[in-house]
């Protein structure tokens, strides 16, 4: 597969430079041979240590840092070399997954921190594993548009890595439709609105606003946004106030 997709030049259509470095990786595991090009990582760590990228959280800004961070990394085959900037956001864009519920993101974010050497917090550990009992494979001989199965994968792969033993569960050899049941419903569109609303009255410092969001949030809100579980989280609001940003 690797050399057909190498003698039809498939690479160069691509725009992306992650789309292209992927790729690239597995045709040199292969021994195929395709142009290189040398100014790649450099663009794509100018990417991942930009400032300016991730002031305004973005999902799909995140997932790009992760899978950055997988290719460097060679998929946990060595140490990405990040530098400080790039742990800085990765360790701030996994707060932000957390505060959506999003296992999916949290997932990927706590193997992407594995690999550049980092340790997670084991409250991410605690989501990811609860997520996981939460599934549900259902034979399904029809087709499905669209399920869960990503945000198993990366949940199971998780696990894996934080070696969290009998999480898995035993996939047939057969249809399957991933399932899980209701999600919590996470913190990070209201605390946007909150912040928005507020306009030019918000303060970058937590310890202020922090008195403001216990009057508007609910108990399971409050849960979600304990401090104790959350390294950093007064640094991450810095920014994603966003006070020097506003318009």
């Amino acid at each position: 597969m690797c050399d057909w997709v190498a003698a039809q030049r498939l690479a160069e259509a691509e725009l992306s430079d992650l789309q292209y470095g992927e790729p690239s990786r597995l045709f040199a595991r292969r021994g195929t041979k395709v142009s290189i090009d040398l100014g790649l990582d450099d663009r794509l760590r100018q990417f991942i240590n930009r400032s300016a990228t991730f002031a305004l959280p973005n999902k799909r800004t995140a997932y790009k840092l992760t899978q950055i961070v997988f290719y460097f990394s060679k998929y946990g085959r060595r140490d990405p070399n990040l530098d400080c900037c790039a742990f800085q956001y990765l360790k701030f864009l996994e707060i932000i997954p957390y505060l959506d519920q999003n296992a999916d993101l949290l997932a990927e974010n706590y193997i992407a921190l594995r690999f550049a050497g980092q340790r997670p917090s084991p409250n991410w550990e605690d989501l990811i594993v609860k997520t996981l009992s939460d599934f549900q494979l259902i034979k399904q001989p029809a087709s499905v548009t669209s399920d869960l199965y990503h945000e198993y994968l990366v949940s199971a792969w998780m696990a894996l890595r934080a070696k969290c033993d009998g999480m898995v569960q035993s996939v047939l050899g057969r249809r399957l439709e991933f399932t899980r049941g209701e999600v919590a419903t996470g913190l990070f569109r209201n605390i946007s609105n909150l912040l928005l609303d507020m306009y030019a009255e918000r303060s970058p410092d937590w310890e202020v606003m922090c008195p403001i969001f216990d009057k508007v949030i609910d108990e399971e809100g409050y849960g979600i946004l304990d401090q104790d579980q959350i390294d950093g989280f007064a640094a991450f609001f810095e920014g994603f106030s966003r006070v020097n940003n506003a318009l």
